[in-house]
């Protein structure tokens, strides 16, 4: 099996993982985007969170055996995993909300009285430190400064994928395309994360009637968490595509052997970094969540009128009269666009276009 299914294989199992555990991760207070009673938790709910994690398992299965029999069959490998990944991704959802609709029948309303409370202006500036900005301008600049002085002495063919072992699988022609795809990339991804990062400082929280201090202390916590990960994201992301297109750059310059001995192990390391990086901040996010519960009672708080606006089972927030941009996941842990803001276009195009862009350089590839 080439290293490219492993890798797809493992992503696969961490996200379905994810998405297992998303409908409890609030307890009774968000189950499936719906919040019902303990005893419908701990009864009939339970054979319907196990029906929807076979659901999943199946899903997971089935899309890997697809991805198996394409491999053999379809030329352009990198297309066919993520149109089978988009496939995936559609059935697993479509089975989200099959699940909500059995458990809605079962909400709870009007329990609890809720309140807003806005909060001070948070800056990009408390978030971002200059020497983070520099180190990030320093690793972007360093594949376009290569390719100034390289791209003239670069063979015709191009190494564009290595195995585990650190030896090229994958050529692609060279060309102004195919030797840009991955710093451009990397530039368009760091003001994905800016502008990310910025709409959650801008974030509002909705607090309960009692304990509302507490609560919000915690939640400025989680918050700060929150655009931590992002930034840490962000630079172990500009290393990688960094430490990638440096291997691209200089293959077939005399610097092989150290390229497979150093620059190829920093990839995995960093690869490796980041799934650690986003493991450590989910795990504190939930111990504070879990610190939110037992001082506060509650982990999620929102008015009667906003849990009005949420769709397809708490996925989707829509809600024009909701100034805020970013608001906190009904499901899951995070936060989530809130599509009936206009300024919410914005991250939508942006979003739309890193997947165009990413289908462009796998056929440039």
């Amino acid at each position: 099996m080439k290293a490219a299914l492993i890798y797809r294989l493992v992503v696969d199992l961490i996200l379905m993982a994810g998405l297992a555990v998303m409908p409890v991760l609030r307890g009774e207070e968000a189950f499936f985007g719906v919040r019902v009673g303990r005893e419908f938790y701990e009864g009939p709910g339970r054979k319907i969170l196990r029906a929807y994690r076979l659901g999943l398992a199946a899903t997971l299965i089935i899309s890997e055996a697809l991805v198996l029999a394409l491999s053999q069959l379809v030329e352009r490998e990198p297309l066919s995993h993520a149109a089978m990944f988009f496939v995936m991704m559609v059935a697993a959802t479509a089975l989200y909300i099959y699940s909500y609709r059995r458990v809605r029948p079962f909400e709870l309303r009007g329990e609890n009285q809720r309140f807003a409370l806005s909060l001070k202006p948070r800056s990009l500036k408390e978030s971002r430190g200059i020497l983070l900005n520099l180190i990030l301008i320093i690793i972007l600049a360093i594949p376009f400064i290569l390719l100034y002085f390289f791209y003239p002495s670069m063979p015709e063919r191009i190494p564009v994928h290595w195995n585990l072992r650190g030896e090229v699988d994958g050529w692609a022609r060279k060309s102004i395309s195919s030797v840009l795809v991955l710093p451009v990339m990397s530039v368009y991804l760091q003001g994905l994360f800016l502008l990310l990062t910025r709409g959650l400082l801008e974030v509002k929280i909705t607090l309960p009637a009692e304990h509302a201090e507490q609560y919000l202390r915690y939640k400025e916590e989680t918050l700060k968490l929150t655009v931590s990960l992002m930034d840490w994201m962000s630079l172990l992301c500009a290393l990688l595509l960094t430490a990638l297109s440096t291997t691209m750059i200089l293959a077939g310059s005399g610097h092989e052997r150290f390229l497979r001995t150093y620059v190829f192990k920093a990839t995995l390391i960093i690869a490796f970094l980041m799934v650690l990086c986003a493991a450590h901040f989910l795990y504190r996010i939930s111990e504070v969540n879990k610190k939110t519960k037992k001082a506060t009672g509650r982990v999620y708080v929102q008015r009667e009128t906003d849990a009005a606006r949420w769709y397809g089972g708490g996925l989707i927030y829509f809600n024009p009269e909701d100034p805020a941009v970013f608001v906190e996941k009904m499901v899951g842990l995070g936060y989530t666009i809130n599509l009936g803001n206009r300024r919410a276009l914005l991250y939508l195009v942006y979003m739309i276009g890193l997947f165009m862009f990413t289908a462009w350089a796998l056929s440039s590839l």
